[in-house]
Order: C-alpha cells, then structure tokens, then sequence
C-alpha cells in the first residue's frame, strides 16, 4: 500500500478523537443521567428530563470551546447542569462531588463502551505508522478525560499507535486555542507546516490546526466550497 499524495512532506499525523476516530455508544447519555439522577437523589425529578438538562449543558460548553478555546471539564458540566434543574431539585454541589461523579460517569465507558468509526481503522493506523509517520491525538474533553480516552484506545488496541497525546483537561486549552495544537508542535519537535490534523469539526480542528500553523483537512463526506475535505481515514492509504 501506499500513502496518498498530501501526505507528501508530512511527518507527523494528528487525529481529533470522538467522531473522528470513535463515536459515543448511543446508550451513554441516558445512563450518564440515570447515574447522576441516583448521584443527586433526584427522587421525583424524570431521568429524560435530567438527560436532556445535562445534554443542554454540554452544547452550550461545547459551542463556547469552539468559540473561545476555553477548557470545560466536568466539575463546571456537573455544576451547570444542577444549575439548570428547577427549584426544588437544585442543591450545591462541590467541586469534590462533580470529580467524584466524574470517576463514576467515566467508568460507565467500559459498560457502554464506543466504537470506531471505521472498522478497517486499526489497519489504516498500523500502515501509517509502518510508513514512518508519528501519530497524535489532540482532543476536547468534558465527562470524559484524557486518562480514560487512554485506557478506550488500549481497550482497542489502537493505543500503541499513538506516540502523542494532548487532552484538554490535562493542557488547560480546548481546540480551537493554538494552546492545545503547539504541545503537539513542541513534543514532536516538527515544523508545524510538516504537521497534518484530521477532525470533524470545522472550527476546532480545521481553523484550529491551521492558526497554529499546521495542516488540516476536514473530515466530512460532503465537500464545502474553499475547505479541505477529506471523506475518511482510510483513503489516507491506496
């Protein structure tokens, strides 16, 4: 097999991770807020409700990421989304407890765990390496942190691939701040211009990479007009 042409004068590779390299168990959110409902002893309260509250919560930390590049994890996501409840249902909650529901919601990712995006990706990944390029994962965390994204790419067997990882919570910056993306520029010890990213979102991992001086291509089955698209991982080999 061989590489495809812009790979040319690449040397290393950088991935954003969830829809790009896993999607979420579709189940994750309604027991993310059945663990929670039980966290609060929300007696009364409707857990869809609670799930639709804490889905709420992480739009609109997840939008302002996208925006200002700040980091949201999950004590401010825990402390929103009781925020938000109504009267009768809210009741503080510190910092110790939102990390501490925070062990428990990530552990709900070996029950419900993820999947790949692509199947064949762990080929894709293993032929990359082997052509002699360095493989990153810059990614946002929220309920989920870089410990435990770890653990989800060795529960897969695609964590030997990677030789760089930069998280969110454990930088301080989400993309799209130039913060996130120079770890991977400082660790490798590359030239930005030899850096290509690969992400789904168009402001974080697109414009994100490219402010930093990196490469970028959008990963997107439909191609939008002055944007570098790319259809998917595995056309990244012939």
């Amino acid at each position: 097999m061989t590489l495809s042409s812009y790979l040319n004068n690449i040397k290393v590779l950088s991935f954003d991770n969830w829809m790009t390299i896993f999607k979420p168990n579709p189940e994750i959110r309604r027991r993310r807020a059945e663990l929670l409902h039980s966290y609060l002893k929300l007696d009364g309260y409707p857990v869809e409700k609670l799930e639709g509250c804490i889905f709420r919560t992480q739009k609109m930390y997840d939008r302002r990421s996208d925006r200002t590049g700040e980091q949201f994890g999950v004590v401010e996501r825990v402390i929103e989304t009781v925020r938000r409840l109504p009267d009768g249902f809210q009741r503080p909650v510190t910092s110790i407890e939102a990390r501490e529901f925070g062990l428990f919601s990530s552990n709900l990712m070996s029950d419900y765990p993820p999947s790949l995006i692509e199947a064949d990706l762990p080929r894709t990944l293993e032929t990359l390496r082997s052509a002699g390029l360095r493989l990153a994962i810059i990614s946002n965390t929220g309920f989920v942190d870089g410990v435990y994204m770890r653990k989800m790419f060795n529960d897969f067997r695609i964590l030997k691939f990677f030789s760089i990882f930069a998280f969110s919570n454990e930088i301080g910056f989400s993309k799209p701040s130039s913060q996130i993306f120079s770890r991977i520029i400082t660790d490798s010890g590359v030239d930005p211009k030899n850096i290509l990213h690969i992400g789904d979102n168009l402001l974080a991992d697109y414009f994100g990479a490219r402010n930093a001086g990196m490469n970028s291509k959008l990963l997107s089955a439909d191609q939008i007009d002055n944007i570098e698209t790319i259809s998917s991982i595995g056309s990244l080999i012939k």
